[in-house]
């Protein structure tokens, strides 16, 4: 069950690991080794980002971009953003890498929209089985695609599979599909308060429906 205080640490995990994906993307304009398709093929894997995070932690990476303990948590969120975002491309000329360049995933398909909704119902049916509310997958589902609630189904689903990507556990494209969901000026800054409120929203739509039934 997801926790106020877990979902801080969730949130600042993802917020420094992204910082390190851009870092490493700037400056690998400039020394394109930094993403060479050996160390992109070592970030796409939580167990071995997590060895060359550690290896690399004594280099040039900044350490604010890095927790205090490099942990398989914040490994595993860096590798995911390959899953659900991102990838690099790469230009060699008679056998030297001169170019690797960050470029975000082409958009993702229906059937990845439709995934999302699944995703949000599966969210909102564990925070309801973890509250004692008892809630059938369809009544989540008619939640999740309530106009009323989409936003906070979608805050609450994404702050779910950060749970989730951080055990290595992610869905891949489906994260993507929930934070563009999300309108702009929270994604810019999402807060444990807005998981929270979003939660709290959903719980009592949750109890709602079960008082109705």
């Amino acid at each position: 069950m997801l926790t106020r205080e877990r979902v801080a640490l969730l949130l600042d995990h993802q917020a420094k690991a992204y910082a390190l994906l851009m870092w490493l993307a700037g400056e690998a304009n400039h020394d394109p080794a930094l993403l060479a398709p050996a160390v992109v093929a070592q970030l796409r894997v939580a167990r071995t980002a997590a060895a060359w995070l550690t290896a690399a932690r004594d280099h040039a990476i900044p350490g604010a971009l890095l927790p205090r303990v490099i942990d398989a948590e914040f490994a595993a969120l860096l590798a995911s953003f390959f899953a659900t975002s991102f990838q690099v491309t790469h230009l060699e000329l008679g056998g030297r890498l001169v170019e690797a360049r960050l470029i975000a995933q082409p958009p993702a398909d229906a059937a990845s929209q439709v995934s999302a909704i699944a995703s949000q119902a599966l969210a909102i049916k564990h925070l309801a089985a973890a509250e004692g509310v008892a809630l059938t997958q369809d009544d989540a589902r008619k939640i999740a695609k309530q106009a009323a609630h989409r936003q906070a189904a979608h805050i609450w689903a994404y702050a779910w599979e950060l749970d989730r990507r951080a055990r290595d556990k992610g869905k891949g494209p489906i994260v993507r599909e929930l934070w563009r969901g999300i309108a702009i000026e929270i994604r810019k800054a999402l807060t444990v308060a807005h998981v929270w409120d979003a939660r709290a929203e959903l719980l009592a739509a949750c109890r709602a429906r079960d008082a109705s039934a």
